[in-house]
C-alpha cells in the first residue's frame, strides 16, 4: 500500500512544498499517497465495531487537500491528513481519529482540530475533574504495548494517560502513535489496518471527554457494551447565519415565498465543481492561472460566502434574514442541500428552507451585523442568544427547537429496496394510516423487521416526525411501556416516583412535532400484551379521548402517532394473540418473496434458481405458512462462500426442531444432499 515512491514524493512535497510541484506530481501522488491513505482508512473501518462507526463520519470530506487555501501564494502541505470524526460536525472543528503520513512517518491518534477551540477547552475542564485519573490507569492498560506520544503538536513522551491529563493545559489535546517509514513497508496492509483499529477502538473514549460536559457516565455506559449511539456527542447540533436576500433585502419577499436561501455570483456556475477556494477567487477574477496579479482583489469575503455556502451550510441549520447591520427580517431551518438551479434568471445557487417567522426586529443597544451577504455567528453566543430572544426563537443545549423536516421517502424507493410491489406497499400505508397500527406477521426470515423499518421511513418522509424501536420480551410490563414507579433517594430518604415509559416519553417528544412519528415494537407478540397496554387497549380505538392513568396522570395518543408491530409467528401462532387487541391492528401477512432473492443477486456472483426450488420444496414440505423457511437468510452479497454455514447453522437445525419426531423428512434437505444442486456443482 505504502511503498518507496509514497515517500519520495513526500520528501520532494517537503524540499518543495509549492502547486507547482503537486501538479507535476499530481498524478504520482493521487496514486501513491491518496489513494493508500483512503485506501487504509477503509481497511481501518472494516476492523471497526458497528457501536463506533454508527457515530463518526466515515465516507465524506475524510482527507485534506494537498494544496494551500492561500488565496493564489501557491502553497502545499508537505503531508497528508484525514480523520474520523462525529456525524454532523466539521473535520477541522472538532475531535478525531486522525492518520497523518509525511515523508519519514504515519502517525495514528486522537486528535482535535485547530479551529475547535471550544472543544480543546472542554476537553481542558474535564480534565481537571478527579473522576478522569480513575480513567487514566484503564487507557494505560488498553496502551500497554504502544509507544503514546502526547500534546497537540509537541512530541512527548510521558509515562502514562495521568501525566498527559494533569499537563494537558500546556501540552494541549492530542495523542498518537507514530509507525516509522522502515515499519510501513514491512508491515502488510491488513498488520497496519490491525494495529490502527486497535489504536482507534481504544482513543474512542476520549470523544466523551471533548465533546459532553458530563462526559463519566457515558464512558462507563461505553466501556459496558451499552448503547450509547442517540447520546448528545451525535445530536447535529445547528450552526446560526445571518444572510442578506439581494441587496437592500429587495429578494426576501420572493425567497420567503418560494422558501428558499439564495445568493448571486451566477456566473462561476455550480460551486461544487471548485475543489478549494483558491479555485473559487481564481474564477470570480475571471483568471485562468497560476500567476495572480500582486494587486488583484483577495475577494475574501465572496470567496467565502461561496464555499461556506455550499460545503459548510448544514440541514438543520437556523438562518437569520436581515437587512442592513441591524434589522431581521426573519428566521427558518435549512431542508436541502446546495443546488445550482441554472433555470432561473439570477441568484442561481440556493438551498431550500422552511421560513417559519417574518417580520422586522431592530437590534438593541448599537448591535450590529457584519454587512457581508454570509456570516456564520454560531461560535458568538451571547449573539445569538439576543437575536433569539429577539425574534422568539427558543434555545437550548442543543440549538434551537426546531425539528427540520426528513427526507423525502417515496413509495417508488421503498417498493426498489424492500423487493415488495408499489400497489402492496400504498395498501400498507392506507392501512396504518387508517386504523393508526398495524402488525406485519409472518414466519422467521421473511423481512417484517426490514420492511417495517422501509414504511416507517415512507410515513415520517418530508416531515419533522421522527422513528424509535423497541422489542418486546416476556419480562416487560405496564411500567416499562405505560408509566410505573422507581425508587429514588434523596438525604438519605427513600421515595417512589411516578415515572414515564418508552411510550409516554414516545407520546410526549411527538407532541412537540407536526409530522407523523412512528413506534416500531420488535416482536410484539412476546410480551403480554394485555398486561403490558392496560388503559392503551381503549386509547388505540379511541384515538380522540383522553384517560387518567392508574398512577393519576392524564393521557392521550397524539394523532400523530403510528405504531408498527412485528409478529414471528414460529414463537407464538397468530391465532394466541387476544381478539380484543387484533380489532385495534391492522394485520398484514408477509410470506416468503422469492423473487426478491433473484432480484438481490442479479448484480453478484451467485445464482439463486435451484437455492430457491429447494426453499420451494421444503416450505411446501413444512406445510404451515406460519413456519416457512423466510428470504432474508439468503440476502447476502457473499452468499456462495456463506450458504454452506448458513444452512448448517441455522436452516438444519430449525428444520430438526420442526420435524423433531419425523427426522426422515428433513434428510433430503441435508446440505451434504443439495449442494451440488444448489451451487452448480
Amino acid at each position: 500500500m505504502f511503498t518507496e515512491k509514497t515517500f519520495t514524493l513526500l520528501e520532494g512535497l517537503a524540499a518543495t512544498p509549492t502547486k507547482a510541484f503537486y501538479e507535476q506530481h499530481k498524478n504520482e501522488i493521487l496514486e501513491a499517497v491518496q489513494n493508500p491513505l483512503r485506501g487504509m482508512f477503509q481497511l481501518v473501518q472494516q476492523r471497526m465495531p458497528e457501536s463506533i462507526l454508527c457515530t463518526l463520519e466515515t465516507e465524506k470530506r475524510i482527507l485534506s487537500n494537498v494544496l494551500k487555501n492561500d488565496y493564489g501564494q501557491g502553497g502545499a502541505y508537505d503531508f497528508l491528513w484525514g480523520a474520523f470524526y462525529p456525524k454532523g460536525h466539521k473535520r477541522s472543528h472538532s475531535a478525531q481519529l486522525s492518520l497523518s503520513i509525511n515523508k519519514s512517518e504515519l502517525a495514528a491518534g486522537f486528535y482535535v482540530g485547530e479551529n475547535g477551540k471550544d472543544i480543546q477547552k472542554r476537553f481542558k475542564q474535564n480534565c481537571k475533574n478527579p473522576k478522569v485519573l480513575n480513567l487514566a490507569a484503564e487507557f494505560d492498560q488498553h496502551f500497554r504495548g504502544f509507544n503514546i506520544v502526547y500534546g497537540a503538536q509537541s512530541r512527548v513522551e510521558l509515562t502514562s494517560f495521568s501525566e498527559w491529563f494533569q499537563n494537558v493545559d500546556d501540552l494541549g489535546v492530542g495523542a498518537r502513535v507514530f509507525f516509522n517509514k522502515e515499519e510501513l513497508l514491512r508491515l502488510s496492509p491488513a498488520e497496519l489496518a490491525d494495529k490502527i483499529s486497535v489504536l482507534f477502538r481504544n482513543f474512542f473514549p476520549l470523544f466523551f471527554i471533548a465533546l459532553e460536559e458530563e462526559p463519566f457516565d457515558l464512558i462507563e455506559a461505553f466501556h459496558k457494551g451499552t448503547s450509547i449511539q442517540k447520546k448528545s456527542i451525535w445530536t447535529e447540533k445547528p450552526q446560526f447565519w445571518t444572510w442578506s436576500p439581494g441587496e437592500g433585502a429587495q429578494y426576501w419577499d420572493e425567497f420567503y415565498e418560494q422558501g428558499i436561501v439564495a445568493i448571486g455570483w451566477d456566473e462561476i456556475g455550480d460551486i461544487r465543481k471548485f475543489e478549494t477556494k483558491d479555485e473559487i477567487r481564481h474564477k470570480i477574477l475571471g483568471i485562468y492561472h497560476d500567476n495572480v496579479p500582486e494587486n488583484a482583489s483577495s475577494k475574501k469575503n465572496d470567496v467565502l460566502a461561496c464555499w461556506e455556502f455550499t460545503n459548510e451550510i448544514k440541514i438543520g441549520d437556523i438562518i437569520f434574514s436581515k437587512q442592513g447591520k441591524s434589522k431581521i427580517l426573519g428566521y427558518g431551518v435549512v431542508e436541502g442541500d446546495y443546488e445550482f438551479d441554472d433555470s432561473r434568471k439570477k441568484y442561481k445557487q440556493i438551498r431550500k428552507v422552511k421560513w417559519l417567522s417574518k417580520g422586522e426586529w431592530v437590534l438593541p443597544n448599537e448591535n450590529e451585523m457584519a454587512v457581508k451577504t454570509l456570516t456564520n455567528i454560531s461560535t458568538y453566543r451571547d449573539f445569538v442568544a439576543l437575536i433569539a430572544n429577539l425574534v422568539g426563537l427558543q434555545l437550548n443545549g442543543c440549538g434551537a427547537n426546531i425539528s427540520p423536516n426528513n427526507p423525502a421517502y417515496s413509495l417508488a424507493q421503498c417498493a426498489e429496496d424492500s423487493g415488495f410491489s408499489v400497489k402492496d406497499i400504498e395498501q400498507w400505508v392506507r392501512s396504518i394510516n387508517r386504523k393508526g397500527q398495524a402488525i406485519l406477521y409472518g414466519a422467521p426470515g421473511t423481512g417484517k423487521t426490514f420492511i417495517a423499518d422501509k414504511l416507517a421511513k415512507h410515513l415520517i418522509g418530508k416531515g419533522n416526525g421522527f422513528l424509535d424501536l423497541i422489542q418486546f420480551h416476556p419480562a416487560y410490563s405496564y411500567e416499562d411501556f405505560i408509566e410505573g414507579i422507581r425508587p429514588e433517594t434523596e438525604g438519605g430518604q427513600l421515595s417512589y416516583t411516578p415515572t414515564a415509559g418508552r411510550f409516554l416519553d414516545f407520546c410526549k417528544k411527538a407532541e412537540e412535532r407536526d409530522g407523523i412519528c412512528v413506534l416500531i415494537i420488535d416482536e410484539i407478540n412476546r410480551a403480554n400484551l394485555s398486561r403490558v397496554f392496560g388503559e392503551l387497549m381503549y386509547l388505540l380505538e379511541y384515538r380522540e379521548q383522553e384517560m387518567v392513568l392508574a398512577g393519576g396522570t392524564k393521557f392521550r395518543i397524539p394523532n400523530n402517532v403510528r405504531i408498527i408491530g412485528t409478529m414471528n409467528t414460529a414463537d407464538r401462532s397468530i391465532a394466541l394473540v387476544d381478539h380484543a387487541l387484533r380489532r385495534r391492528f391492522s394485520f398484514i401477512p408477509l410470506s416468503p418473496r422469492y423473487e426478491v432473492i433473484e432480484s438481490f443477486h442479479e448484480g453478484t456472483n451467485f445464482n439463486p434458481s435451484e437455492l430457491i426450488k429447494v426453499l420451494k420444496s421444503v416450505n411446501a414440505l413444512i406445510n404451515d405458512k406460519h413456519y416457512h423457511i423466510g428470504i432474508s437468510f439468503f440476502l447476502r452479497e457473499d452468499l456462495r462462500c456463506e450458504i454452506a454455514d448458513i444452512w448448517n447453522l441455522e436452516i438444519e437445525p430449525y428444520l430438526e426442531e420442526f420435524f423433531f419426531d419425523q427426522q426422515e423428512k428433513m434428510e433430503q434437505f441435508r446440505w451434504s444432499k443439495i449442494e451440488s444442486k444448489v451451487l452448480g456443482a
